[in-house]
């Protein structure tokens, strides 16, 4: 995990860097989730998310860093109660094509760390372990440097925490709004 978290902090400091020359943006953006935890019964709840973002843009494609703190979801599992909260340190590549002169088509891949804290009766475990995703959605030009996002993403992670003897499993499927500033 360590390391897994330094060469993202790498990452994060060269897109940083890069980040001064034009075409850079900073941004934020917030989800409703449904999450889906499977361990051997699925446990199912709605959501926030909200994430931090930085990165560059070069018109037709955009590539950036981001973090996201996925809110507490609660269900019961066998009759007995399961909580989870989850961070996200994400690498992101979106194709961004022009549909209109203030409109842009959003397509993206994600991936990266996603970290786990859950809470199945009265124990605690925190594990992490890769996730991948994918995003599609819109992005309307307010001016040259205010854009608003709107659109759907899923991802998809298989932890290296075990309960019940089982691996666990988490599907998220998330409806987003963002907002990015450009320089």
């Amino acid at each position: 995990m360590k390391n897994s978290f330094l060469k993202l902090t790498l990452s994060l400091a060269t897109a940083s860097s890069v980040a001064l020359a034009q075409g850079a943006f900073i941004g934020y953006e917030g989800a409703l989730s449904h999450s889906i935890l499977k361990i051997s019964e699925k446990a199912k709840d709605v959501r926030p998310i909200y994430g931090l973002r930085a990165g560059y843009d070069f018109d037709i494609y955009r590539i950036y860093g981001s973090y996201h703190y996925n809110g507490s979801a609660k269900d019961s599992v066998a009759g007995k109660n399961i909580k989870w909260t989850n961070h996200n340190f994400l690498v992101n590549a979106d194709f961004t094509p022009t549909i209109t002169d203030n409109v842009r088509l959003i397509l993206g891949l994600y991936a990266g760390v996603n970290r786990i804290n859950v809470k199945f009766n009265n124990t605690k475990e925190t594990g992490s372990h890769f996730m991948a995703g994918s995003r599609i959605g819109a992005e309307l030009n307010v001016n040259e440097n205010e854009a608003f996002e709107l659109g759907l993403k899923s991802y998809y992670t298989k932890y290296d925490v075990k309960l019940n003897s089982k691996k666990i499993e988490e599907i998220n499927r998330a409806i987003y709004l963002g907002y990015t500033y450009k320089f």
